[in-house]
């Protein structure tokens, strides 16, 4: 179906809650997180003056990066309530997640892992530096061990970091230097291990038979 809310805007990001419950994420500032209810096609609930540029999930949480800004809004899921903030060191292009951590890549070049524990919600930092991010949303992605994450990068690169120690074991070159543009996004196929990058300006996919 097509569902439209002219108050809504532009969409930054798009996560399932259940099977009909859908979250999108907007740079507008009123309706910047909206929770719809897909069957119904009605509005559930509307978080405004975040004008979002990304949103994650981790378990009953919902996670909204807020455009041109340092902070993460942590949301309950069940009460709607906004529980808290996290304050990273530079302003956030990207958010995603994985079963317990999120990943955000910020504008001076740098990503973060954050990881959540489940019996004490105290968080683990990793700092992520090597790639080029500054100016476009460059989203990773990790492998279907979950022991390396894929990162996109402006200079026409990939770049695998190794998650337990944040090292760079490897590079892959999508094209020659900044004339062809950014790496804006990778997708690991965790059926088959193979890892598809897109988003030079030839509007190009290319398809790796794994990282290394």
């Amino acid at each position: 179906g097509v569902y439209q809310d002219n108050q809504v805007g532009a969409c930054n990001g798009a996560l399932w809650i259940d099977n009909t419950r859908l979250v999108t994420a907007s740079p507008t500032v009123k309706s910047s997180v909206v929770l719809r209810d897909i069957q119904s096609g009605t509005i559930e609930y509307s978080w405004s003056n975040m004008a979002a540029s990304g949103v994650a999930r981790i378990r009953d949480e919902l996670f909204v990066s807020c455009l041109h800004s340092k902070t993460i809004k942590r949301i309950d899921i069940h009460s709607h309530e906004i529980t808290g903030e996290l304050e990273l060191d530079s302003n956030i292009l990207s958010l995603s997640s994985s079963t317990d951590s999120l990943f955000a890549t910020c504008d001076n070049s740098t990503a973060y892992m954050l990881t959540i524990k489940e019996e004490n919600g105290k968080i683990k930092k990793k700092l992520f530096k090597g790639h080029e991010n500054c100016k476009f949303v460059c989203a990773p992605c990790l492998t279907n061990d979950d022991r390396f994450l894929a990162m996109p990068s402006e200079d026409g690169r990939v770049y695998v970091y190794r998650l337990h120690d944040t090292a760079i074991v490897n590079i892959l070159n999508v094209h020659k230097g900044h004339q062809l543009g950014a790496v804006n996004v990778a997708s690991w196929n965790r059926a088959t291990g193979h890892l598809a990058v897109g988003g030079d300006m030839n509007g190009r996919v290319i398809v790796w038979n794994g990282i290394f």
